[in-house]
C-alpha cells in the first residue's frame, strides 16, 4: 500500500501559503481518543470540528479515507459511489472489488464485504477511516452499513465519526465496553489563551477589552471567532469593526463586509451560480467559468481570484474538487434569485452532463431533472439495464409523478414508456396495467402520428412484458404474445430503431411456470417461440436465444442430457450473435453440468 495518504474534507485544506492555529489541545485530545476503535466528534456547525481532525490526521500520518457525505447520500446508490471513489484513493484494488460486489443488504453480502478488508488491511499498519457530516444521513440501509462498518473488529483500524448531532447509529454496546471515545463541541470551543494566540497569528492587536468581549460573545465558537479577526484585521480602529459583529452576530453580514466585498462582481456572480449544485470538481468548475458570460481570460481569472475567498473555500488537490464552506453556500443560496431561470438551467445542465460522464447518476438525473432537460434525462434510464434497482426506481418515479410537466408526456413517446417501466420495476403491476391499456385506448382514438405510434409501441412492449410475468400464475400464454405482435405492427409504423444491443437479465429459472398440469410448460415454451422474433426485431436482439435455453433447462431436469446440450449449444450461438450475454452465461452454465 505504500506510505500512508491523507484525504480532506470540506473545509480542511489548509495551503501552505496560509497559517493555521495548531491546537494542541485538542490534537492531544483526539491522540488520546484515537486509541478506541470508535472516535465520535460531534458539535454545531463552526466549531472547526472537520479542521481539527485535517489537522490531527495530517500530523499522525496514517492511512487515512477521508468520506464527506451529503445529504444525497440517503441514496443508496449515490453513497456508494461517494464510498468507493473514497477507497480507491487508498486502495484502487478493493474499490474495484467493492463496486464489483455492490452495496451489501445481506448477511451474506455483509460477509463478502468484511472480507475484502481483512485481506488488503495490512497488519502493521493503522487506518483511520473518517466519515464527514454523518448527521446528514437517515437512510437506514446507508446508517446500517455505516454502523456495522465502525464496529468491525480490525485493531488497527479506527473511526471517527463527524457530526453536528448525535449519530444515528447505536453505538452504545461500544461506549460501555470502553470502545468508544467522544469529543463534544464544549471541548472543542477556543480558550481565551487560543483566541488571544489566534489574534496573535494574524498579527491583530485588539485591546484587553475588546479581546474579552470577543470570547464572551462568541462563547468560544471558532467561526465567530475567526470572522470577529477578519473584521478587526480590516478596521483600523479596532473597535468599530467589531462593533457590527456585536450588534447582532449577524454572520451573514459578516461574510457579505469581509469576503463578499473583496471579490469582483463576476466572481460573486459565479459563486452564486455554483451555489445551485452539490459537487464542485475542478473540470466542471472551469466548464462553468468559461460558460459564465466573461471573456475566456476572465473565466481563467475567476479560479485564481477564488483564493481571495480564504478558508471559505478550498481545493482539494487530492480529490480535485473544490470545498466551499456551508454558511458561505447558505448565504449564495440566499442570492440565487439575481439568477435568471436560462442560468440556472444551464448551470443544472452543465453539472448532469459532467455526473453523467463520471458514473454519478444519481445527481445526474437530479440535475437534468431541475434543467427540465428531459431528452437527457430519459436517455440516461434507456442507458442502464431494463430492470432498475428498487430505490433508484423509486427517487426517478418522485420525479416522473411531481417534476416533469403534462406537455413533456404530450410530446416525448419514451416518457410514457419509461413510467410504466419504473412501476413494473417497483411491482406496481396493476396500476402499469390499467395505465397502460388508458394511453393506448386515448392515443389509438386520436389521429395517429410518430409520437403516436413510438408511444402505443413502447405501452404494448410493457403490456406484453407485465403479461408475461404475470402468466406464471394466470396460465395465460396468449395474452403477452397478441401484445408484442400488435407491438411490432406500431413498430413497423413508428420508423423508431434502437441503437445498440439491449441486453436480457434473466431470473434464477428461465422456465417460469407453476402449474403442476401436465403439457403446461410445452405452452409456455410455444408461445415464448412464437413471441421472440417480434422482441427480438424490435429491441435489437432483445432476448434472443432464451427460448433454446428454456428448452435446455426443461431438458436438462428431465434428465434428457443430449437434447439439453443441443438446446444449450443453439441457445448459446444465437446469443452470442445478438450480444445477449445474460442468456449466453446462463448457456455455459448449462453445459457444464452437462459435462461435468
Amino acid at each position: 500500500m505504500g506510505t500512508p495518504s491523507c484525504f480532506h474534507s470540506n473545509v480542511s485544506m489548509v495551503p501552505d501559503k496560509e497559517r493555521y492555529l495548531e491546537r494542541s489541545r485538542v490534537c492531544a485530545l483526539l491522540e488520546k481518543a484515537v486509541e478506541k476503535p470508535i472516535v465520535s466528534v460531534v458539535a454545531s456547525a463552526g466549531y472547526g470540528k472537520s479542521q481539527a481532525v485535517y489537522s490531527f490526521v495530517r500530523k499522525a500520518n496514517v492511512n487515512t479515507i477521508w468520506i464527506q457525505l451529503s445529504v444525497r447520500d440517503n441514496m443508496v446508490s449515490r453513497f456508494w459511489e461517494n464510498f468507493i471513489r473514497a477507497v480507491a484513493f487508498l486502495d484502487p484494488e478493493s474499490a474495484e472489488k467493492l463496486e464489483k460486489f455492490g452495496f451489501p443488504e445481506t448477511e451474506r453480502q455483509y460477509y463478502r464485504y468484511f472480507a475484502v478488508p481483512q485481506k488488503e488491511i495490512i497488519a502493521h499498519q493503522r487506518y483511520f477511516f473518517v466519515y464527514d457530516d454523518i448527521h446528514l444521513v437517515q437512510e437506514a440501509s446507508v446508517l446500517r452499513f455505516l454502523e456495522r462498518t465502525v464496529t468491525s473488529p480490525f485493531p488497527n483500524v479506527t473511526s471517527i465519526l463527524i457530526s453536528r448531532n448525535e449519530p444515528r447509529m447505536d453505538l452504545t454496546g461500544n461506549s460501555q465496553e470502553n470502545l468508544l471515545a467522544r469529543l463534544d463541541q464544549e471541548e472543542l470551543r477556543f480558550s481565551m489563551d487560543e483566541t488571544l494566540e489566534y489574534f496573535r497569528m494574524l498579527n491583530i492587536k485588539p485591546s484587553p477589552e475588546i479581546a474579552e468581549r470577543i470570547y464572551r460573545d462568541s462563547e468560544g465558537w471558532a467561526f465567530a471567532i475567526h470572522l470577529a479577526a477578519l473584521a478587526l484585521k480590516n478596521d483600523t480602529q479596532r473597535s468599530s469593526g467589531y462593533a457590527l459583529f456585536s450588534a447582532k452576530f449577524n454572520v451573514f453580514r459578516l461574510i457579505e463586509n469581509e469576503v463578499i466585498a473583496v471579490i469582483s462582481p463576476e466572481l460573486r456572480k459565479f459563486l452564486i451560480r455554483l451555489s445551485l449544485i452539490e459537487i464542485y470538481p475542478l473540470d466542471l468548475v472551469r466548464e462553468l467559468a468559461e460558460s459564465s458570460g466573461v471573456s475566456g481570460e476572465k473565466a481563467s481569472s475567476l479560479l485564481l481570484e477564488i483564493d481571495l475567498c480564504g478558508s471559505f473555500i478550498r481545493y482539494d488537490p487530492y480529490y480535485r474538487v473544490y470545498r466551499i464552506h456551508k454558511l458561505l453556500l447558505e448565504y449564495l443560496s440566499g442570492k440565487q434569485k439575481e439568477l435568471s431561470e436560462d442560468e440556472k438551467r444551464e448551470v443544472y445542465r452543465k453539472a448532469a452532463h459532467w455526473c453523467g460522464e463520471n458514473n454519478l447518476r444519481i445527481d445526474a438525473f437530479s440535475y437534468y431533472d431541475k434543467a427540465g432537460e428531459y431528452d437527457k434525462f430519459f436517455e440516461m434510464i434507456y442507458s442502464i439495464p431494463c430492470f432498475l434497482p428498487h430505490r433508484l426506481a423509486l427517487f426517478l418515479l418522485e420525479i416522473f409523478e411531481h417534476n416533469i410537466p403534462p406537455a413533456v408526456f404530450a410530446q416525448n413517446s419514451n416518457a410514457w414508456t419509461l413510467y410504466i417501466r419504473i412501476l413494473l420495476c417497483l411491482g406496481f403491476y396493476e396500476r402499469a396495467e390499467k395505465k397502460s391499456l388508458e394511453i393506448i385506448a386515448k392515443l389509438e382514438a386520436e389521429p395517429l402520428s410518430p409520437y403516436h405510434y413510438r408511444t402505443i409501441l413502447g405501452c404494448y412492449i410493457n403490456l406484453g412484458y407485465m403479461r408475461m410475468i404475470a402468466a406464471i400464475t394466470t396460465r395465460d400464454y396468449q395474452s403477452y404474445g397478441i401484445c408484442f405482435e400488435k407491438a411490432y405492427q406500431y413498430y413497423l409504423l413508428s420508423g423508431c430503431e434502437v441503437m445498440g444491443a439491449v441486453d436480457s437479465s434473466v431470473s434464477s429459472y428461465v422456465c417460469n411456470v407453476s402449474a403442476s398440469e401436465k403439457g403446461e410448460t410445452e405452452k409456455y415454451l410455444d408461445s415464448i417461440s412464437r413471441c421472440l422474433p417480434y422482441v427480438a426485431e424490435m429491441m435489437r436482439g432483445h432476448a434472443w436465444g432464451i427460448d433454446d435455453l428454456a428448452r435446455a433447462e426443461f431438458a436438462w431436469f428431465r434428465g434428457e442430457i443430449s437434447m439439453a446440450e443441443d438446446f444449450a449449444l443453439k441457445a448459446l450461438s444465437k446469443a452470442g450473435e445478438q450480444k445477449q450475454y445474460e442468456i449466453a452465461s446462463r448457456a455455459v452454465f448449462y453445459l457444464l453440468r452437462i459435462h461435468i
